[in-house]
């Protein structure tokens, strides 16, 4: 049976509109991909004693990001450093990472007293065994913040608990 001109003209357009609508969804899908929320990020513990408990276990030092709702360069370090991929791969190799609400009437509350800690953001920093060996202070971008971890690492102050 012959189709007319009429409908072959219809059949076509609805095969370009599927090509089109697939071309669209591969485009989407793409897109989404290569976002960065899915890039691998890291696993933060809410709970400091959990985390230097698993820092003993794994043989990785501690990192507590001492922060507050309302610090705008806490936010500003969570976006930029540390969803930044190579500070992701350098924090997974080598600490378990903690958050700490420093006002959660809580917890992190009590840590960032126990700590002195006096401005936000501040990462309290321990070793494998759980000992306290610093603070970083403040925003800083990957690479100043992996330079500072590393410092601490390799030469921890003889003090730690004096202001930096």
């Amino acid at each position: 049976m012959a189709l007319s001109s009429r409908t072959r003209r219809v059949v076509e357009g609805r095969k370009e509109m599927k090509l089109v609508a697939l071309a669209q969804v591969a485009i989407a899908v793409a897109a989404w991909l290569a976002s960065p929320a899915l890039a691998e990020a890291l696993n933060w513990n809410k709970d400091v004693d959990a985390g230097l408990k698993e820092g003993k276990a794994s043989h990785k030092y501690v990192l507590a990001d001492v922060y507050t709702d309302w610090c705008g360069w806490c936010k500003r370090l969570d976006r930029d450093t540390f969803s930044n991929d190579g500070m992701v791969k350098f924090l997974g190799e080598k600490f378990v990472c903690v958050k700490a609400n420093a006002e959660d009437n809580g917890a992190g509350q009590k840590l960032a007293g126990q700590y002195r800690v006096s401005g936000y953001p501040c990462a309290l920093v321990f070793d494998q065994n759980g000992k306290f060996i610093g603070k970083v202070s403040g925003y800083r971008d990957p690479k100043a913040y992996e330079a500072a971890l590393s410092q601490l690492m390799s030469n921890p102050p003889a003090d730690p608990m004096a202001e930096q």
